[in-house]
């Protein structure tokens, strides 16, 4: 008999060295790039803007909770409800449908009835998980299929732990959480069992299942077939059609009742009452009740449906027509309507238009936002006063040339100012210096590329700093508007004369949330409409109307007035 050769000591140096020093140093790493990662996301300031969304969400679905205990207030109604209980003037996101908390937003809809199925659902996963962990850990030769267990209850805990921030409702996220149940709580083979009373019960319930996926992909497939009617709908009464195959789908009808209004029903404002009694968080909805209701001359009402409207969302529309209103009957002091023209300002777009210099009111807005961009963005008061009053450009150059170190907006200003004054050079040099120390603001590099055409024309760089300047998003400057002013035949400069204006976004989030992304085509009310973009930012398409005019187009180039004057207020 061979003899065994006797084992190494369990303290030995050998052993601590060879088995645990890899695992060590693996979690030692792990456990630093936790840390970094924890150190980087929160230095970055969008995480104190994600942290609030996340409070505020939770805050609103608590209350939806406690306002409805038993049964909360649907599935997937969290984002229609939750509208009308957001803090004016607080933290939202208005495309947001879910409290991105996936156990509030359980109570919020289906009430303390609906989290309790949530538990127990969770008891009978967990119990179903360890009896087969206790069951594996008892045979010696089934490790792999316990490490395989264990590793789906972890990933699973994974989703319940993250679930505490996010709600997974998209499919691809929903049916890996359903796997993941099944590789946790169902033994490989149980069906196929023979004799079990298990067995029996499930394979009767493989079919049942079956039978509801199939009622509902039905369902499903006819609900589609009939939003993509109303979708493809071009008339008043190709809408009405879907709105009676479908009469419990209310966002139909909420569409039948915007066209009557647009096609000029009497009735209209009362068949806005009646709707906007079933849904009171549709924005759209009271703005143009309010429309009407200023037509007739009742002030009084439209500011109240004008101020239910802002209260929902204050970047609708709703707050600059509230402040406009306001001012003509002069019931409202000065300063509330300074902040609620200031609460009408989305940060992506300047106020150009003439409205905004048309009342005291809105020119003490627009020196107050031009003393703050002044301080911090100077680029951006020198525009608005471009537009409005070009006389004070100079007492803003006298303040930017002051500021130590300059800004990459403080060059912008100087650069401009040299351009205006057809120094190209200067303005070359400016232009540059913002644009590399701004490297990721598109805006600059649209600029330079101005500046390159001021000094060469046929410049290559030009239309790199233009692809640049679209690759980062230029908010202020029109590249295609700059290749216009180069193009050298007329199509192309019309097509992009025609491509030079950002489009007109129409806000559907009120359909987004609360029908499950499907959208309308709900349109403001002229007179409600946003005081426009201003003419700087419409300039491309006079242009273009100017050039068919030019050439005895005069349809096209009425099209394109039409146009404009959609855009305007």
């Amino acid at each position: 008999m061979r003899p065994v050769p006797p084992l190494p000591a369990c303290g030995g140096e050998g052993v601590r060295g060879e088995g645990w020093s890899a695992p060590l140093l693996g979690v030692a790493l792990l456990i630093a790039a936790a840390l970094t990662a924890v150190y980087l996301i929160g230095g970055n300031a969008s995480r104190f803007t994600g942290d609030a969304l996340r409070f505020e969400l939770w805050r609103g679905a608590l209350q939806i909770g406690a306002d409805h205990p038993l049964l909360g207030v649907g599935v997937g109604m969290f984002g229609r409800e939750y509208r009308d209980y957001r803090v004016f003037g607080g933290t939202y996101d208005n495309r947001l449908g879910t409290a991105h908390n996936a156990y509030l937003n359980t109570f919020a809809e289906t009430g303390v009835l609906g989290l309790a199925l949530m538990i127990a659902f969770g008891v009978v996963i967990a119990w179903a998980f360890w009896r087969r962990w206790r069951a594996l850990a008892a045979n010696p030769t089934r490790v792999a299929d316990r490490t395989r267990l264990e590793g789906a209850f972890a990933a699973l805990m994974g989703f319940g732990v993250q679930s505490i921030f996010d709600t997974f409702v998209v499919t691809p996220l929903a049916l890996l959480t359903v796997v993941l149940v099944v590789l946790v709580a169902v033994e490989p083979g149980q069906i196929a069992r023979a004799g079990s009373a298990d067995a029996r019960r499930l394979r009767w319930a493989a079919p049942l299942l079956a039978l509801l996926i199939a009622v509902y992909g039905v369902g499903q497939g006819i609900s589609d077939s009939l939003y993509g009617q109303f979708r493809a709908a071009g008339t008043l009464e190709e809408v009405e059609a879907v709105a009676a195959a479908d009469p419990n789908l209310a966002l139909y009808r909420l569409q039948v009742v915007a066209l009557r209004d647009q096609a000029g029903d009497p009735e209209a404002d009362a068949l806005y009452a009646d709707m906007l009694a079933e849904a009171p968080t549709w924005d759209i909805g009271w703005i143009n009740r309010a429309a009407l209701a200023e037509n007739r001359g009742d002030d009084a009402a439209a500011l109240e449906y004008l101020d239910r409207a802002r209260s929902i969302d204050r970047l609708n529309g709703s707050a600059v027509h509230w402040a406009r209103i306001a001012e003509s009957t002069g019931a409202v002091a000065h300063a509330d309507l300074i902040d609620a023209y200031a609460l009408s300002n989305d940060g992506l777009s300047l106020p150009l238009s003439t409205f905004w210099g048309e009342t005291p009111a809105r020119q003490d807005y627009l020196g107050i936002l031009m003393a703050n961009y002044t301080l911090s963005s100077a680029d951006l008061s020198y525009r608005v006063l471009q537009a409005h009053d070009p006389e004070q450009i100079e007492a803003l150059l006298n303040v930017v040339r002051a500021h130590e170190p300059p800004t990459p907006g403080d060059l912008w200003v100087l650069g401009e100012a040299a351009l205006s004054a057809g120094d190209a050079a200067v303005a070359f040099d400016f232009m540059d210096r913002a644009a590399r120390l701004a490297r990721t603001n598109g805006d600059h590099y649209a600029a330079r590329a101005r500046a390159r055409i001021a000094l060469d024309p046929t410049d290559p760089l030009i239309e790199i700093d233009l692809k640049l300047a679209e690759l980062l998003g230029a908010r202020y400057e029109s590249p295609n508007a700059i290749r216009a002013s180069i193009a050298t035949d007329v199509e192309t400069q019309r097509r992009l004369w025609a491509a030079a204006v950002p489009p007109q976004v129409v806000d559907q989030n009120f359909a987004g949330v609360s029908y499950g992304g499907r959208a309308a085509g709900f349109a403001i009310a002229p007179s409600m409409r946003s005081p426009g973009p201003g003419r700087p930012v419409l300039e491309p398409w006079y242009n273009l109307a100017d050039s068919y005019a030019a050439a005895g187009e005069t349809e096209a180039a009425e099209n394109v007035l039409r146009a404009i004057e959609d855009r305007l207020p």
